[in-house]
């Protein structure tokens, strides 16, 4: 029996989907493994549900995740107990990955997440609200926020993230602090998702959800092309200082609503 080790992941999501999950699914289903055990925070277990044999729930305390670069590494996780191929923590896959450490040579494979559920919300909102790692500039506006649910007033919104790193946005359900793979499913089932560069903007993408979000140009490829498997409707709004106006984010929503 061959064993692939990995983890633990507990860096920024949206590097978990693109730079990690998708090239270790590739490489079980290359058929070189038939053992993989995967580390990381338990909520995300359900993203290696289709090829993981075992899943060890791992939760650093007092962390903050910085991926870009391996720039936050951990000093106390879950080792493999047995010769195996094995992938050290928050080791990104794709890039930055340091001179020794395994590396597949083929690409990655990814599946859609979600299933299709009864809801009434249309519109999901990520306001994240957080200053990890210094980036409290990338916040937009409540303000900004609860105009926009104004402005669509025949769609119900629902807010989603986590409690303490995203805010509840007036006249809208508040979901956040739900199981990540419930919001897979609502992310499944509803018309868009609006918000800032985040995690839960590429999560939208693997959910095949329409969605809005903005940040700095470099980002632009990566919505549209490199993370973007399955060719998800979005619309990416450059804005350097992560402040787009309001009137081009109506426009753009009304543009996806029609799809």
């Amino acid at each position: 029996m061959k064993t692939l080790f990995a983890g633990p992941w507990v860096g920024e999501l949206g590097w978990e989907l693109f730079c990690w999950q998708g090239v270790l699914r590739h490489a079980v289903q290359s058929g070189e493994y038939n053992n993989v055990i995967i580390s990381g925070r338990g909520i995300n277990k359900f993203l290696y549900e289709d090829f993981c044999t075992e899943y060890i729930p791992y939760a650093p305390n007092d962390y903050q995740p910085d991926s870009f670069g391996n720039r936050a590494p951990l000093s106390d996780y879950p080792k493999p107990k047995e010769d195996c191929t094995y992938v050290g923590p928050n080791t990104c896959l794709t890039h930055y990955t340091p001179p020794g450490i395994w590396r597949p040579n083929v690409g990655q494979s990814f599946i859609k997440y979600g299933n299709t559920i009864d809801t009434d919300i249309d519109i999901l909102i990520h306001a994240r609200c957080t200053n990890k790692v210094g980036t409290g500039y990338r916040d937009w506006s409540i303000h900004n926020f609860e105009t926009i649910v104004k402005q669509f007033s025949q769609y119900t919104f629902a807010c989603i993230g986590l409690h303490h790193a995203a805010s509840h946005i007036n006249g809208t359900k508040d979901l956040r602090g739900i199981e990540l793979s419930t919001l897979a499913d609502y992310m499944a089932s509803t018309k868009l998702i609006l918000g800032p560069s985040s995690g839960p903007m590429h999560l939208a993408s693997l959910c095949g959800l329409n969605h809005i979000a903005w940040g700095v140009e470099n980002n632009t490829s990566r919505y549209n092309v490199d993370w973007n498997p399955h060719n998800t409707p979005v619309e990416y709004i450059v804005s350097e200082n992560w402040n787009p106006n309001i009137n081009t984010v109506i426009s753009k929503m009304e543009n996806l609503c029609q799809i």
